[in-house]
Formats: structure tokens, C-alpha cells, sequence
């Protein structure tokens, strides 16, 4: 029934504004203001604006992935100092993301080179990767010509070391 009623008062309404003339002198001037130079570039900037907003959130959302990941690998915090840094992250989002990665910057790059390390290893271990087969290669490339006796001695160095 009431449905009923408002679909009534909404044609109604639309027929007073027809024989007001209103609608048809609203439509026309929206119709060429939209073609216009004006609408347009406001169009543009509107999208240039929603992809910038797009833009920031993805950043965002990358950085507290990192963050976080960073935040429960360590083994130097509490449980507590973590909880913490969580509340902070949800309280205030790219506060809570500058300020860990202001303050925790250098020991965020310090585990990753360890982290990286030993991904390293444990490829060379699993591949069977063996010093002694790397420079029993390159004592071959030395002695076909294809590298320096300088080019040895570096590679060599860097294999034992």
C-alpha cells in the first residue's frame, strides 16, 4: 500500500515539473554543459584524482605488508611491544607505517639482507652447490682462455671467502 502511495507522489511530482516547463529547460542546460570544456576537464580531474587516491591506498597496503611482515619476523621484541605496533597500525594506518619505518628502518634492511643470506645458503645447499666444483669450473674457463688469470684469482677469492 505504501509503495503504491509514494510511486503515485513520484509521478505526480514528475508531471507538475513537466507542465512547470522545469524539467525540459534543466535537461537542455545539463545536456550542454556537459558537452562543455568545463565538464570535461572536470571529468579528468576527477579521474586523475580517483587514481591517485587508488594509487596511495595500493602504496599504503604494500608498505603495511611489509610492515607487518617485518614487525613478526623479529626475534629482538616482545610480544607486547609487538601488540603494541599492531594497535598502532590499525589506530592510526600510515602514522603507525612511517613511524615504524622511520624508527625500525635500518634493522628492517639489516633482516632482510639476513633473511636473503640465508634463502642463499639453503638454494646452494639443496642445488648441491659445492666451492670445489665452482673452482674446478673455473680453472677449465682459465685454462680454455675464456678468463683472465686476474678474472681467476677475484672469482676464486669470492668462492672461498
Amino acid at each position: 500500500m505504501q509503495r503504491g502511495l509514494v510511486i503515485t507522489f513520484a509521478a505526480s511530482l514528475n508531471s507538475a515539473r513537466e507542465r512547470a516547463g522545469r524539467s525540459s529547460i534543466s535537461e537542455n542546460a545539463l545536456a550542454a554543459f556537459n558537452r562543455s570544456p568545463t565538464a570535461q576537464l572536470l571529468r579528468f580531474r576527477n579521474f586523475l584524482a580517483d587514481a591517485f587516491a587508488v594509487f596511495m591506498f595500493v602504496l599504503w597496503f604494500w608498505l603495511l605488508i611489509i610492515v607487518i611482515g617485518d614487525l613478526f619476523r623479529r626475534h629482538d621484541v616482545s610480544g607486547w611491544v609487538k601488540a603494541i605496533w599492531v594497535i598502532a597500525l590499525i589506530v592510526f594506518p600510515y602514522l603507525g607505517i612511517f613511524a615504524y619505518m622511520i624508527t625500525q628502518s635500518r634493522g628492517m634492511a639489516e633482516r632482510n639482507i639476513q633473511q636473503v643470506q640465508q634463502a642463499r645458503d639453503e638454494l646452494r645447499r639443496v642445488a648441491g652447490f659445492s666451492a670445489a666444483d665452482e673452482i674446478e669450473k673455473l680453472d677449465r674457463l682459465k685454462k680454455s682462455g675464456s678468463i683472465t688469470d686476474q678474472e681467476f684469482t677475484r672469482l676464486r677469492a669470492k668462492l672461498v671467502s
